[in-house]
């Protein structure tokens, strides 16, 4: 007599190749896995996971994987008795980044100036990618987002955040970007990312004349107008052999003015007025005479504490680059204490030298002196009686006179200016 055999659900569900993991680039294939078990009667096996294809029965396959496969996998077997399901499969499908447009304040893209500004891009890839902000391919910041989502933040535009902002994404497949451009609308300035011409010149007669003047404005210039005013009482006998000219980008401007020969009346006041639909400036440049340098101003010695500080303005550099001379002349002894070379400050600030070498109980006179490379000097000088918290006798009136003003204006202004100074002062790297 046969044994008939006893219906089973099944006992294990087992997946061949028994991997946990897999790696996969978008479009490459994925070796088909077997889902196999034991049950009476057979039993019908089912895959679950993301866009399973339809009709795939004990054999998940993987070709041309596409992006939306990535995720989990498993296999159910069931039969009249029971059911079960395999363990999970992991599918990674990595691709190289994607970046959606980038859009500014939603889709406003040209804002007044002290705005705030939003710049938002939208972007996948898989590993996560890195994103970077650029503006006009210069790095603003880099962000290690995984929501899918990257802002750029501006608080309060100005006129030089005019320009092209770049969403970049990266990771080790690829990278991806996409660019949109922010106009802000302002009034000409001056660049202060560019060299301009001096405020004050010296030039020789028969010496070229050129002012190259770099200008941030948007929207374009509708006026750039160029005047001279003679610093001559006669008659402006100049010629007319003098070319103007601008160039213009997105918003960055120049407008040039050159003279080819300068005669005796092209020295005085150049001023250029530059316009557009949201306002204007006007600035101005003074094209002297070349000559000596001028007297250094403002001249400053502190001595309540060591070392001694002294500090002056310098004046006009007469056209070409100045340097100073300090001189601490001891009174009773004849002999000096000299520091030269000291370079000149930008843009009319305080320099600033300082020495211990000073004898205490001491007087000295104190000298500053502007040179140029073969001129003579103009030289500003103070009498001061050195030493660590005293001040000694002036011994001629004028000299006292410099003295006593210089010291009452330091008192009078030593708590609300002291750091106003300090500030101001270009240091010389002269302590010795």
């Amino acid at each position: 007599m046969a044994i008939k055999s006893l219906p089973n659900g099944p006992s294990a569900v087992i997946l061949s190749p028994q991997t946990k993991q897999y790696t996969v680039r978008y479009g490459q294939n994925i070796p088909p896995i077997n889902c196999t078990t034991n049950c009476r009667p057979e039993c019908i096996y089912t895959w679950f996971g993301p866009h399973v294809l339809s009709g795939t029965k004990n054999v998940l396959s993987f070709e041309n994987i596409q992006k939306n496969q990535r995720g989990d996998y498993n296999c159910k077997a069931i039969n009249e008795v029971g059911s079960m399901q395999s363990a999970a499969i992991n599918v990674n499908v990595q691709y190289e980044p994607i970046v959606n447009k980038v859009t500014i304040n939603g889709t406003n893209f040209t804002v007044s100036e002290n705005t705030r500004v939003i710049l938002f891009c939208n972007f996948e890839g898989n590993p996560v990618p890195t994103i970077t902000w650029t503006k006009n391919n210069i790095i603003l910041g880099e962000d290690v987002e995984n929501s899918g989502r990257s802002f750029y933040t501006i608080n309060a535009v100005r006129c030089k955040d005019t320009g092209n902002y770049s969403c970049v994404a990266n990771n080790s497949l690829g990278m991806s970007s996409a660019q949109q451009s922010l106009f802000v609308t302002c009034f000409p300035r001056l660049n202060v990312f560019k060299q301009q011409p001096p405020k004050i010149a010296g030039l020789l007669i028969g010496e070229p004349l050129n002012l190259t003047v770099h200008i941030i404005a948007y929207p374009k210039l509708l006026k750039v107008n160029w005047t001279f005013q003679s610093s001559s009482t006669l008659d402006d006998e100049r010629s007319h052999n003098y070319t103007t000219s601008l160039t213009s980008d997105l918003f960055t401007h120049v407008a040039y003015f050159y003279k080819y020969h300068l005669k005796k009346d092209d020295f005085g006041n150049y001023t250029l007025a530059i316009q557009n639909a949201i306002g204007g400036i006007v600035v101005h440049f003074y094209v002297d005479r070349a000559g000596l340098p001028a007297t250094p101003t403002d001249l400053l010695v502190i001595c309540e504490t060591s070392p001694m500080v002294v500090l002056w303005k310098p004046g006009f550099n007469g056209g070409t680059p100045q340097w100073f001379t300090v001189i601490w002349k001891d009174m009773k002894t004849n002999t000096s204490i000299v520091k030269s070379s000291i370079p000149d400050s930008d843009n009319g600030q305080y320099v600033k030298v300082t020495t211990s070498s000073l004898i205490d109980g001491t007087t000295y006179f104190i000298y500053v002196e502007a040179k140029e490379f073969i001129k003579s000097e103009n030289v500003i000088a103070v009498g001061v009686g050195a030493g660590i918290g005293t001040s000694l006798m002036i011994l001629t009136l004028a000299v006292i006179v410099v003295f006593i003003v210089k010291r009452h204006r330091h008192r009078r202004n030593k708590d609300i200016n002291k750091q106003h100074i300090d500030d101001q002062a270009t240091y010389a790297n002269q302590s010795f």
